[in-house]
């Protein structure tokens, strides 16, 4: 399995309204963790691997957007390269910023304690998570699949369920 980061869109209802709704795009893995952590896994809707090329074209319209963009704090999709190596460090201190005070984090008060950042993934020195977890497991299975097919076990064991069923 490649280790590369995934890029994810969604779509997040505020307060849990549906007359208010708002479409993320590209957010790395662990920032949607951090957005369902903020506004609860259930108001998370539609999330679906970005394809980034799609993006490629797009530009940040608002002036927050510009200027989140000039302070480094969002990504400029066009310049999103799935290829490329993917920095802990600058994504942890990214996502610190970005979103530290609506996980209830004032760095101003809490220098000396662990950061929300910390606390859902661990201190500095763990990866943060390269996919979602559902779709690690469903990566997994695909892949537990393809070797039972590669080494015929699955067919084995299909052929020993038809003999149990012949003889109840």
């Amino acid at each position: 399995m490649s280790d590369k980061m995934e890029y994810y869109n969604c779509r997040v209802r505020l307060a849990g309204s549906t007359q208010n709704e708002v479409l993320k795009t590209c957010l790395s893995a662990p920032e949607l963790l951090i957005v369902r952590k903020i506004h609860g896994a259930e108001n998370v809707l539609d999330v679906e691997l970005a394809k980034l090329p799609e993006y490629k074209h797009k530009s940040y319209d608002s002036s927050r957007d510009k200027q989140l963009q000039e302070e480094g704090l969002m990504r400029d999709p066009s310049e999103i390269d799935p290829d490329e190596d993917f920095d802990d460090e600058s994504e942890r201190q990214r996502l610190a910023t970005l979103y530290g005070r609506g996980l209830g984090f004032d760095p101003a008060k809490d220098e000396n304690i662990m950061t929300p950042i910390e606390h859902l993934f661990g201190g500095q020195y763990v990866p943060l998570p390269r996919r979602l977890p559902e779709r690690e497991k469903e990566l997994r299975a695909a892949a537990r699949a393809k070797e039972k097919k590669a080494t015929g076990k699955g067919k084995k064991k299909d052929e020993d369920m038809s003999q149990l069923e012949k003889i109840a």
